[in-house]
């Protein structure tokens, strides 16, 4: 990961107090809620990965993951996502999630996408 901030878009408590563990200080790790993120670009150049929450139907993070990959496909976004079925995981990773991540997330799945 070329910086050292990981942005989790979402609010999902447990997710985010696992991926701050799991980054062992060394990562710098934000929560963001805003769904118009796109319009943040100062935001997006300080971004190392990007983890979008995917809790239809409370957050469906999909619009969010493609609008990533469009104005900063350089930056991977990874999906943490409560629908776990095989059609949901393949629109996924068709919208661009380079990896899906089952809630509740494992530390250390969510390490492993840090050291990817």
């Amino acid at each position: 990961m070329n910086n050292q901030k990981v942005l989790l878009c979402g609010a999902h408590d447990a997710l985010f107090k696992a991926m701050q563990v799991s980054s062992a200080a060394s990562i710098d790790v934000e929560q963001y809620t805003d769904l118009h993120l796109n319009t943040q670009l100062h935001l997006m150049q300080q971004v190392g990965m990007v983890v979008v929450l995917h809790a239809p139907p409370q957050f469906d993070g999909l619009p969010m993951v493609r609008n990533w990959r469009r104005e900063s496909p350089e930056t991977p976004v990874v999906v943490a996502t409560s629908d776990y079925s095989g059609a949901t995981t393949r629109l996924l990773f068709k919208s661009g999630a380079v990896d899906v991540l089952e809630l509740p997330a494992d530390q250390e799945r969510i390490l492993a996408c840090y050291e990817a």
